[in-house]
């Protein structure tokens, strides 16, 4: 194409195969207010070849205020899907001026296309005519195991939640994952957002349909996190959102509420069931009390079970906050059992709250957890406790430990980088020792950094950040520790803020977002969460040999 600006010429640009000219001839078009060229451009928004040429042609329409209804209703029928989302786009905006767009609009809940669909979920969420319930609850039951797809369709649920519910129901079949993670999100939303009286009705809900209805599992949970997490909502039995929803339950409703933990400790302990399944039902039984829910759980810290599940059970022993759970966990054929990362997690769980301290330092004196098995990060926690008697239990607990120059042990052991060592045995003193909270060449957990790049530094440089690790810090990796209202302790570094929360990533391997208003207590610790001690977990050969595999080739060693 030329230069030429007649109008002609400008549409004429719109169907050229270069972007370059696409893009300059749609800008003079609305620069020069170009209306003569509106036919033009509704003949080329239908017959265009180029589907990029039909989108702009949409767009300039529409800045030029020409845009049809007879126009956007071809577009939505467009044989491209990329057509079709910037028309549901393009309707969206016009139709509180233009009725006839709400049939074919709500007809886009059925499109071939997930982006397209997700697009109509958005703009019927912003809609506030009872009409888009239905496709909403179509988009969500088709979708909804996509967590974007979840968020557009409940953020435009609103004030319809009993008219969607109704209308999701109709959708539900035989179980499904999707349907799953839609009413987990959906009793989250209510439980956090809505009213005291929106949250007891739901769960009458959940506890109406029955055991026939999976689903209610994840829905309960998601409404007891939800609630859980509200500082307006002061919980009668701690622990116990669901209970304390009832607030005066009568029979039924209390016998109900003790069948749906009954099948979740079904559900949990079913090893037919899915892990999705079996890890809801385990945290729902997180928020109860211990002799109702937790107290079964027992047998899913055995080395054998997921990992997932694992790391499950112990959040819901540490959520239950009973020391008969912390007994559990550091129980001597259950620890001697556990992974690095379900250690740590173990360790964590156990600072959270007093009683489960305890029950940490009486395994300690057993001789069942070694003092140096506490990370140096935990005992440092331990050793400034507001508790002044736990502190100075833990003072006498890590006496040996706690003193001592981290350099004077570095300079021990620069000795093994005298000689080469032979990578191949470094990979399993990496798994052993540092893949719970490290990914090195994609192996491993994401609670520290990514160390697939370190082999680029000195050896003498990977010695001294393992053997110091407080030598120096990135800020993202200091550890952070917080305290809620509830008494829960949590520590991590931090993942994500907002201006109403905060996430951390835990040693769990797993994000804990807190709302602001939840939070008692927050402090920077300025040192890093990796342990100081690692020496005392393997030889000075399998230290030789772990820095060997760090600086080792990708998949030079197995």
């Amino acid at each position: 194409p030329s230069l030429a600006r007649t109008p002609a010429e400008l549409v004429r640009g719109l169907h050229s195969a270069d972007e370059w000219w696409r893009a300059r001839a749609q800008r003079l078009l609305v620069e020069q207010r170009e209306f003569s060229a509106v036919p033009a451009l509704e003949q080329s928004a239908a017959a265009a070849p180029l589907a990029a040429t039909r989108v702009r042609t949409l767009w300039t329409l529409r800045a030029f205020g020409a845009l049809s209804s007879k126009v956007v209703q071809a577009a939505l029928r467009d044989p491209d899907a990329g057509v079709r989302e910037q028309a549901v786009t393009l309707a969206a905006e016009l139709l509180p001026q233009r009725a006839g767009l709400a049939e074919p609009l709500l007809a886009m809940a059925g499109d071939g296309d997930a982006r397209v669909r997700f697009v109509t979920a958005l703009a019927l969420g912003s809609w506030a005519d009872g009409r888009a319930v239905a496709p909403l609850a179509e988009i969500a039951a088709r979708d909804g195991q996509d967590r974007w797809v979840r968020a557009a369709v409940l953020s435009g649920v609103g004030q319809r939640l009993e008219p969607f519910l109704r209308e999701f129901a109709r959708r539900q079949g035989e179980p499904t994952p999707t349907i799953d993670a839609v009413m987990e999100d959906l009793g989250r939303l209510i439980g956090a957002g809505d009213t005291a009286k929106a949250g007891q009705q739901f769960l009458r809900e959940i506890l109406a349909v029955g055991t026939a209805a999976p689903w209610r599992v994840p829905a309960a949970l998601g409404l007891a996190e939800g609630v859980r997490g509200r500082a307006d909502f002061k919980l009668r039995t701690p622990g116990a959102p669901l209970a304390a929803l009832l607030a005066e339950p009568d029979e039924v409703n209390a016998t109900a509420l003790r069948e749906l933990f009954l099948q979740a400790t079904t559900t949990a302990l079913d090893e037919r069931a899915t892990l999705l399944q079996r890890n809801a039902a385990v945290a729902l039984l997180g928020h109860t009390d211990y002799a109702q829910g937790a107290a079964g759980l027992g047998g899913l810290l055995a080395a054998r079970q997921p990992p997932e599940l694992q790391l499950q059970a112990v959040r819901a022993f540490e959520r239950a906050g009973d020391p008969r759970g912390g007994e559990l966990l550091v129980q001597g054929e259950n620890w001697s059992g556990y992974t690095p990362q379900i250690r740590g997690a173990v360790i964590a769980s156990l600072l959270a709250k007093p009683a489960l301290v305890r029950v940490l330092f009486t395994a300690i004196r057993r001789g069942e957890i070694k003092p140096p098995e506490v990370p140096s990060l935990r005992r440092a926690e331990l050793l400034k406790h507001a508790n002044p008697e736990l502190r100075a239990e833990a003072a006498e607990l890590f006496q040996s430990l706690e003193g001592g120059d981290r350099m004077a042990v570095y300079r021990a052991h620069r000795e093994i980088l005298a000689t080469a060592a032979d990578p191949a045995p470094g990979a399993a003193v990496f798994a052993r020792v540092c893949s719970a909270c490290h990914t090195f060449q994609s192996v491993g957990g994401k609670v520290g950094p990514d160390l697939t790049g370190f082999r680029h530094q000195p050896a003498d440089a990977l010695l001294l950040h393992i053997l110091v690790p407080n030598y120096e810090v990135a800020p993202g990796y200091q550890a952070m520790a917080v305290t809620t209202r509830d008494g829960r302790s949590l520590s991590g570094w931090l993942a994500a803020e907002t201006a109403g929360s905060i996430t951390l990533r835990t040693a769990f391997g797993t994000e804990e977002t807190v709302l602001r208003e939840s939070i008692s207590s927050l402090s920077g610790s300025g040192v890093s969460l990796m342990p100081d001690g690692l020496e005392q977990a393997m030889t000075k050969a399998e230290l030789a040999t772990l820095i060997a595999y760090l600086k080792s080739a990708p998949n030079a060693a197995p």
